[in-house]
């Protein structure tokens, strides 16, 4: 049924979204000139209205009563196709397009005007405008001007040619070229300050994209250089603790050889590799923020049983607790839904916050030290919650929890770089849940709160049913 639904939101999607690429199509500008691109998009728009101005005005024609209106059935029709060829050539980039409409336009109104219409009075019409602001707008300000003196003397050719005297043929030519030339001369002005604009525009975009462009490449180069130099170290940190071990395991059975005490060389053993251990595991994180830094961070998901992975924990810290007097337990609420999730990652996230709630329970007295750590089924997904007794956490301090290299006040006196929460909260986000952490303030312990997404269909049963 989802799968349906799904599909059925998909294919709405997907027919909402193709009128938007026709659209972005049927506008395309073939040109790396940002300011002719505008230029030719403003024009696409005037010769689509034109176009369908035009097709009107050719239906009307021919169902209109009486020869005259049906004379101009030619003109429109023959207007349709170089409107169109206009509009492939705007297309392409240039002024072909502007030039040809310009053409276009002052022959069809020379041709679909009768001379009596504008030769008595000669007053010009708001139509013969048109060549000329196709001039002055989509081609260049100053070609305003020619649009003008080229539809002047189209009029007057088409007075010549209906038999008008000379007279009034010079009449209507000087007065039609003033009309024409006073109207475009504002409008030319208007054009060329547009173009300026545009073009201020254009530079300024070009100077703030190069700049832009600039910064990122210099923060990618820092980024690069500085994850570079985090592996150069780790991988010489893995080198000289491989070699300090081997030489440890040397000395030791040397020791053994002359005959040392087996319980001094398993102890000495034993604080050998957790020294070795917990740099290593500082060179872990190290490499983990590093990767959650740059969105590296890999995840092997698999279904995961929360609670089993968090008695793993528990278990393994069980030695570490015992050592600080610090009880800890875990418990279970309800059936609980598995989780899809990486486990080695998983198992570090809660390596760290349950560690952390042992480490600094040694801060309070022996009577209050204790952890408890309930899962339980919460909100389509698995809750896991660990609470302490511990020194707590001050409001001030909560809000910048989690900062990387940022250690609290109460962390003086342990080990860490203060990665461990970061590293956690990175984890569990890439698996789509979220952690968070409350407390009452100073010596009233923290709780700490993580929620992972269920897994599809796999619950588990509750052991109390």
């Amino acid at each position: 049924m989802k799968d349906g639904v799904n599909r059925s939101q998909t294919t709405a999607t997907e027919l909402s979204a193709a009128p938007r690429q026709l659209m972005r199509r049927l506008f395309l500008i073939a040109t790396d000139d940002p300011v002719r691109r505008t230029i030719n998009q403003g024009l696409q728009v005037v010769i689509l209205g034109m176009l369908l101005l035009t097709v009107s005005a050719a239906v009307w024609s021919v169902t209109a009563q009486g020869a005259r209106f049906r004379a101009y059935t030619p003109v429109l029709l023959a207007f349709i196709p170089l409107t169109l060829l206009a509009f492939w050539l705007t297309r392409r980039g240039g002024s072909g397009g502007a030039l040809l409409l310009l053409a276009a336009a002052t022959i069809a109104n020379a041709i679909a005007f009768l001379p009596a219409t504008y030769a008595s009075p000669p007053v010009i019409h708001v139509l013969f405008l048109l060549p000329a602001l196709i001039a002055a707008l989509f081609i260049s300000p100053w070609m305003g001007m020619f649009g003008a003196l080229l539809q002047t003397a189209a009029l007057t050719t088409a007075l010549v040619l209906a038999g008008a005297t000379t007279p009034v043929v010079l009449t209507f030519a000087v007065v039609c070229g003033l009309d024409l030339v006073g109207v475009m001369l504002p409008i030319m002005v208007v054009a060329g300050l547009f173009r300026r604009s545009l073009t201020d525009m254009n530079q300024l975009t070009t100077r703030l994209d190069a700049q832009v462009a600039e910064r990122t490449a210099e923060l990618h180069r820092q980024i690069a250089l500085r994850e570079q130099d985090i592996s150069a170290i780790v991988h010489d940190i893995h080198n000289r603790m491989a070699i300090v071990r081997a030489e440890v395991d040397e000395l030791l059975l040397d020791a053994a050889t002359v005959g040392a005490a087996p319980s001094t060389l398993h102890a000495s053993e034993r604080r050998v590799s957790a020294a070795i251990g917990a740099v290593g595991d500082l060179v872990g994180d190290l490499r983990t923020a590093v990767q959650l830094d740059h969105a590296a961070l890999q995840l092997d998901r698999d279904p995961l049983d929360l609670e089993l992975l968090a008695r793993r924990v528990v278990d393994q810290l069980s030695i570490q607790a015992a050592q600080s007097a610090c009880a800890i337990s875990v418990s279970r609420h309800g059936a609980l839904p598995l989780v899809s999730g990486d486990e080695r990652k998983l198992e570090r996230v809660l390596a760290n916050l349950v560690g952390n709630a042992v480490k600094y329970s040694r801060q309070v007295p022996p009577t209050r030290r204790s952890v408890i750590v309930t899962v339980r089924p919460a909100n389509m997904g698995v809750e896991l919650l660990i609470e302490d007794h511990g020194p707590g956490i001050e409001p001030e301090a909560l809000a910048i929890l989690g900062q990387p290299f940022v250690r609290l006040a109460s962390a003086r006196g342990t080990d860490g770089m203060g990665l461990g929460i970061y590293i956690s909260r990175g984890i569990v986000e890439l698996h789509g849940g979220r952690v968070s952490f409350s407390s009452l303030g100073h010596n009233y312990g923290t709780l700490v709160t993580i929620w992972l997404p269920a897994a599809p269909e796999l619950v588990l049963a509750d052991p109390a049913t």
